[in-house]
């Protein structure tokens, strides 16, 4: 029983004190709590198909050649992209410094222990004494979430004095001498506790910095989530701009082949005097342009593909390197039953740029409360209870402190009162004006963003309608120019005529090539809009 006040002591010491965790990030978020999955994945937007698709599905102009190296789809890329991109290595260093700094914000509540001792030796030639001082001494602090601070305190004193004294013998007259040596233990415990009452009471306030470090740990994230969701959006962009390279070039191989092919049949026509020299000069020279036409094709293809690699920065597919990336996945050309109303919904509650600002103004009025509290005059309360214990041997002091004989008890008051509290005012003042541009600002970035998704909506449904009136005019312009070559076999129709019906055809190809990749690139945006992936699984960020 001699030790249980000790140790219902350390357990309420406990209990208020070090036990603040520094991976909880939840535990001390009283004004806001968001998810770590909120701010560490990206979550796939699903969009509907409509039952009504007025065309069919649209795929590449020419298939495939299976015959490149490396092979990409655009989930591979998407992973690449994420795990060697030099900006998203960049960023991944500021959650890291924010969790640092979290922990640091919890490590306010650790205890510690102080020990030490000191010697001292002193003489009193007037009484020709020697005395020496050897103190000990633990301590045991312990800051508490409530603001107050327990203490435990015990020293421990060893005197040694030796000297010569005299006095006058009233009998004799004469002056007696004698040597004297003396040595005793002196301890005092102390337990102490100190506890403000107005200004710095209470777990909110003091675990102010915790939460403030806590949703800046928070905002990073989603401000990683966020340039990660750029770094994919820029990845499919580049990798449908390489898509639509790959597709162009063989557009122009054909153009080239069917050319060339012309021109073959404008020679044995100019020599069974069906078709003139002219026609045969004109065969050459579109045969010539069409070639330079499919080199240019060939230059914007290298240029895509250093542009994709560029993003991706993998191993072996270095923008230096002779290393040949193609672009295998196929775009998705369906119609969307599109409704604003969840779309919008969707963004609202998973745009960044949003959750950034609930973080922000979650801890701005954690601020505002903190300094609220700092308009309190300081009033502690404190209480000391200390046992002392004195005797000529150790042991006997020990008996003594477990004893506990000599008890002490101390209660008091003090009262601090800032006359004017200007400074205290003032920072209040300035966090009610923070806060309230802060929501100012947030409205702002919900208007930007309902803007955006509509947009982005808008943008979609024209993309659509682009792609269904250039697939017919693909259709009309191959009928025309089919009619126009067979014509022109027949000898009742020159090569101009033959030659424009060509080109107005390959034009509606490209042209509509051009709308499918932008088809592409507005899904991308549109859930890029309302905070997802288009056609993805879930990606962490670690």
């Amino acid at each position: 029983m001699r030790y249980l006040f000790l140790i219902c002591f350390l357990f309420f010491a406990g209990l208020f004190s070090g036990c603040v965790e520094d991976t909880n990030l939840t535990k001390y978020d009283k004004y806001y709590n968001v998810s770590f999955e909120k701010v560490s994945q990206i979550e796939k937007v699903e969009l509907p198909e409509a039952e009504d698709q007025s065309s069919k599905k649209i795929t590449s102009v020419v298939n495939v050649n299976p015959g490149d190296i490396n092979k990409l789809t655009l989930e591979d890329c998407r992973v690449l992209a994420l795990q060697n991109n030099l900006e998203m290595q960049v960023l991944a260093y500021r959650p890291q410094i924010a969790r640092e700094s979290l922990k640091s914000a919890h490590a306010r509540f650790e205890p510690s222990f102080i020990a030490g001792f000191s010697y001292a030796m002193n003489d009193y030639p007037e009484e020709y004494t020697e005395t020496k001082n050897l103190d000990y001494y633990a301590q045991l602090q312990m800051p508490m979430i409530t603001g107050g601070r327990l203490s435990f305190n015990m020293p421990l004193s060893k005197t040694e004095t030796q000297g010569t004294y005299y006095y006058n013998d009233e009998f004799t007259g004469q002056l007696v001498t004698f040597d004297s040596q003396n040595t005793y233990y002196n301890s005092n415990v102390r337990m102490q506790l100190s506890q403000p009452l107005l200004r710095g009471a209470g777990t909110d306030v003091n675990t102010h910095s915790i939460r403030l470090a806590s949703y800046n740990f928070k905002s990073s994230m989603a401000q990683g989530k966020l340039s990660a969701m750029m770094v994919i959006k820029g990845v499919e962009t580049a990798y449908w701009n390489l898509y639509y390279a790959q597709e162009v070039l063989k557009v122009r191989e054909m153009d080239y082949e069917l050319a060339k092919a012309q021109y073959e049949r404008t020679r044995r026509m100019l020599e069974q005097n069906k078709a003139m020299q002219i026609d045969l000069l004109r065969a050459e020279s579109t045969m010539s342009q069409k070639e330079a036409g499919m080199g240019s094709a060939y230059r914007n293809l290298r240029i895509t593909r250093r542009a994709l690699k560029q993003v991706l920065n993998a191993e072996g597919l270095e923008v230096d390197s002779d290393s040949i990336v193609e672009a295998v996945s196929e775009p998705v050309a369906v119609k969307y039953e599109l409704d604003k109303g969840p779309l919008l919904e969707y963004a609202m509650e998973n745009r960044m740029e949003l959750l950034d600002y609930e973080l922000q103004l979650a801890s701005q009025e954690s601020t505002l409360d903190f300094d609220k509290n700092s308009l309190l005059p300081y009033l502690s309360l404190d209480y000391t209870y200390s046992f002392r214990a004195m005797g000529s041997t150790f042991s006997g002091t020990m008996d003594m402190l477990d004893n506990r004989a000599l008890n002490d008890h101390r209660v008091g008051m003090s009262l601090t009162v800032p006359l004017g509290n200007r400074a205290a005012k003032a920072a209040y003042r300035g966090s009610l004006l923070a806060m309230e541009r802060l929501k100012l600002n947030k409205q702002q970035q919900e208007i930007t963003i309902k803007n955006d998704v509509l947009s982005a909506i808008e943008e979609l449904e024209a993309g659509w309608n682009d792609i269904v009136t250039m697939d017919n005019s693909v259709k009309i312009a191959l009928r025309a120019y089919e009619a126009e070559q067979r014509q022109y076999d027949l000898g009742v129709q020159n090569y101009t005529e033959l030659l424009l019906a060509r080109n107005t055809y390959l034009g509606a190809m490209l042209e509509r090539l051009s709308y499918l990749v932008k088809y592409q690139n507005l899904q991308v945006n549109l859930c890029y809009q309302v905070g997802g992936l288009n056609e993805a699984a879930r990606l962490g960020i670690e």
